[in-house]
Parts: C-alpha cells; structure tokens; sequence
C-alpha cells in the first residue's frame, strides 16, 4: 500500500497544478472550468501533454484530499449517497428533462413536469438529487435552471445516448450480477449467462 499523503502537500499540489491550467486557459482565451452553461458547449479543448498532466494532478490531489479530510466514516456514507445519483440520471435521460427548456430559461418544476408527463413531486425529488452533482440547478425556491451539465446532457447526443447506455443498460445488468454473486452459492459464469 503507497503511504499516505501529507494533506498540506496535497493541498500544495492541487494549487501549483491549477495555477498551470488557469495560466495556461486564461493565456489562450479558453473558458475557464464553471458550473454555468457555456454559449459553445462541447467537448472540453485538447490540452497540450504537459497541462494535461497538470489538470490530472489536481484531480488527483483534489480527491485524495477530500477523502482524507473527510475521514472514513463520511467516506462510506457519501459512496451510499453517490451511489443514488444514477437514479436522478436515468430519470433525467427517460423523460429528456434536459431537453424540455433552452439552456437560457427556467422553468418551474411544475413546468418540467407537465412538459415531460411525471409527477411534479417525484420531479422536484430527483432533480434537486441530481442539483447534488450539478445536474441543473435551483437560483431561486421552486425555479431550475440548466448548468454546463445539463446543457451538455440537452446539446451532445452523444452524452446524451451514454447516460441512457449506462442508467438503463450496464447498470441493471452490475445489479444483477451482485445479486447472483450475493444469493448464489455455486455461481460460475455460465449460470451468469444463462440467467
């Protein structure tokens, strides 16, 4: 097992290796990273190895340093609690809730409920769920807006057609594979298949 890092050195890392992205996005007019939706969604710009390295860096950090200031207890809840967030994504990706207002408007959750046939209260639930991980967001009480997320799920259809793949086609079939390793004795992988 690699020793632990120093959460100062962490902390360090993630500060030199994002002063080297913002140099470097900030120098060749590239949008700096947001929650809010962009006027060019796409694909985020190729970065040249060395800045590339630096931006993985500070990822890197970043969750390390997270996990070890949150210790080990809140660790394993939040990966309870993350690992609800599909739900919010396969309703979002069903009802296309990302493509029911244009990326500058609003709407109330009744709104997006009526525009896209669910319950407003199952609407309201789920997307305030997904508001966790910057999935739209919520400027003012009962009002949801779209963040670069959201717009990335409305605008990309690529992006689009993965959160459906893996909400409503590799997810289930993870589950099913845990539940026959949980409730099956003599499991092997044909008895997988042909289940």
């Amino acid at each position: 097992m690699a020793p632990t890092a120093n959460i100062v050195e962490l902390a360090n890392a993630v500060a030199e290796n994002t002063a080297k992205l913002h140099a470097y996005l900030s120098e060749n007019g590239l949008p700096l990273p947001s929650h809010d939706p962009i006027s060019q969604p796409g694909p985020p710009p190729e970065l040249p190895k060395e800045i590339a390295d630096a931006q993985d860096a500070a990822i890197n950090a970043t969750w390390e340093l997270h996990e070890l200031l949150i210790g080990p207890y809140v660790l394993l809840l939040n990966s309870l609690f993350h690992s609800s967030r599909p739900l919010a994504l396969s309703f979002i990706h069903e009802h296309k809730i990302a493509q029911a207002f244009a990326s500058n408007e609003t709407k109330t959750f009744a709104e997006i409920a009526a525009l896209s046939n669910t319950d407003e209260e199952d609407t309201r639930r789920i997307l305030r769920l997904a508001m966790t991980s910057h999935i739209f967001s919520e400027p003012e009480p009962g009002v949801v807006a779209h963040t670069a997320s959201s717009q990335a799920l409305a605008l990309n259809p690529l992006l689009f057609a993965w959160a459906g793949l893996t909400t409503q086609d590799l997810l289930p079939g993870f589950l099913k594979v845990l539940l026959n390793v949980l409730f099956s004795k003599n499991i092997t992988t044909d008895t997988l298949i042909d289940r």
